[in-house]
């Protein structure tokens, strides 16, 4: 994918890389972008349009925005249908991160100088993903035995995409989710096992059956 020619599509969320994104786009601006995209048989950006406290931005001013998110994932387009009026719906998923360097173009829609983000961190430690696995075992387990009910669970991923996988389900907010993907990968995996472990320990008590776990006794 061509970096340095990038368009950008900024959307109210924050994708990683390996995650899918499916995408219904009817904004005139977005349509032209996506037919250039399909034209050249390349893919796009997406960033986090609204800049949470204290993450790096870049200035637009253009196009409804004023600031955006430096750092980003680009997408490759898997499948895609145009409708009649112009509109597209399209399959997508996340490649790899990046960071803008500069705007380049804002009309119809913006076009990025971008460089690959990341290589700089080193790729997260067996270890410390192996701890990070077992954590998210023991959160599905314990929510399992909470409950009652079956848990729908992911596909756990071996290598490094376990990292961003669990990075893209967990419900946390927008700046969380933004400093994670700006972050590197072991800072990510101390802050998610500590997240999990957090939430295990707000669930509710589970007790052998048959037994009552009443604050008081029988007479």
């Amino acid at each position: 994918m061509d970096l340095q020619h990038l368009p950008l599509f900024p959307l109210d969320m924050v994708l990683f890389p390996g995650a899918p994104l499916a995408l219904h786009i009817f904004e005139p601006r977005y349509r032209t972008m996506i037919g250039d995209c399909l034209d050249q048989q390349t893919g796009f950006g997406v960033v986090l349009r609204t800049v949470p406290a204290g993450h790096a931005a870049v200035t637009v001013a253009a196009g409804g925005f004023d600031q955006i998110c430096a750092v980003g994932t680009t997408v490759r387009i898997h499948d895609s249908v145009r409708l009649q009026d112009g509109r597209y719906y399209l399959q997508s998923s996340g490649v790899q991160r990046f960071r803008i360097g500069a705007i380049m173009s804002d009309t119809p829609y913006l076009i990025a100088r971008a460089e690959a983000y990341g290589a700089v961190h080193p790729p997260p430690e067996r270890a410390a993903q192996l701890r990070l696995r077992r954590a998210l075992l023991q959160y599905w387990r314990a929510l399992q035995a909470a409950t009652g009910q079956p848990v729908e669970t992911m596909e756990l991923d071996d290598g490094p995409g376990l990292v961003d996988g669990l990075a893209h389900a967990l419900q946390v907010s927008l700046a969380q989710k933004q400093r994670w993907l700006e972050s590197a990968p072991t800072a990510r995996i101390i802050e998610m096992i500590a997240r999990l472990r957090a939430e295990q320990a707000l669930l509710p008590p589970t007790h052998p059956a048959g037994t009552y776990p009443h604050p008081w006794a029988w007479n």
